[in-house]
């Protein structure tokens, strides 16, 4: 669950995905609106639950219990949103509960979503293809139903690209502390996360997009340079992790790719 803002601190979906995952933030202002509120709301709820068992990997005794109580949360506000109970006083948990009465996502989704946590709080992880499926692919497939489109058949290899690459962009600072999610973070084991997010990518991209749902599928420009720097120089990767983009390349290269619709 979100912090108490600071007094005059923006609050709501946007504002959080603007303060603590401005990647995502920044891919999805190019949604036009209503779809661009509603993906916000879809996109702060995704990150309330990465929060939630952020810190509880790395606790021996109490934390997993602590993030599982926490994903609990979540689990009852779905539980009473489809059952039509009034939204929650909470500024994601609100939100979604009008997202959830408004356009109805599909449930099995929005629960993927949390048993992909799930999966992140008994580490490590056992069945990464899965991982990947429950917390990109249902991502993806949330939001083009959002955006009133079929899932395309992008969502499942391009949800396995941004898994292999958020993998791989842990893996050197997750391997120096307890609950990493890669049981072998050596440099042949990230060459061959690479090769599998590259090949997938590529079989995402062969996928016709619709263009309402272009925009979620942007964060594609950030995990191609994952996956292909770590493919490059796996050594590097495993001993320092990869390079960041800094803002402007990365703000000048989502808007080329959103004014060309490539993501």
């Amino acid at each position: 669950m979100a912090d108490a803002p600071a007094a005059g601190e923006e609050t709501g979906p946007a504002a959080l995905l603007r303060r603590y995952d401005p990647d995502l933030f920044a891919c999805l202002i190019f949604a036009r609106e209503p779809l661009r509120s509603r993906l916000m709301v879809l996109g702060a709820y995704d990150l309330e639950l990465s929060r939630a068992v952020h810190g509880a990997r790395r606790a021996a005794d109490t934390g997993p219990l602590i993030g599982a109580m926490r994903l609990q949360f979540w689990r009852d506000t779905l539980e009473g949103a489809f059952a039509g109970q009034p939204p929650r006083a909470h500024e994601v948990a609100g939100p979604l509960g009008e997202l959830i009465a408004a356009a109805a996502p599909a449930p099995a989704d929005l629960e993927a979503l949390i048993a992909a946590r799930d999966m992140e709080l008994a580490p490590p992880l056992a069945d990464i293809p899965a991982w990947a499926e429950a917390r990109y692919a249902a991502f993806l497939r949330l939001g083009c139903a959002l955006a009133g489109a079929a899932p395309p058949a992008a969502c499942g290899p391009a949800g396995q690209a941004l898994g292999r690459a958020f993998l791989l962009r842990t893996a050197a600072a997750m391997a120096r502390e307890p609950g990493a999610l890669l049981a072998d973070a050596s440099p042949a084991a990230l060459a061959g996360h690479a090769r599998e997010g590259l090949g997938a990518l590529a079989e995402a991209r062969r996928a016709r997009l619709p263009a309402a749902a272009r925009p979620l599928f942007l964060t594609l420009w950030q995990a191609e340079r994952s996956l292909a720097a770590a493919a490059a120089d796996p050594e590097a990767a495993a001993a320092r992790g990869l390079p960041a983009a800094g803002p402007a390349r990365r703000a000048l290269a989502l808007s080329w790719r959103a004014l060309a619709g490539r993501p």
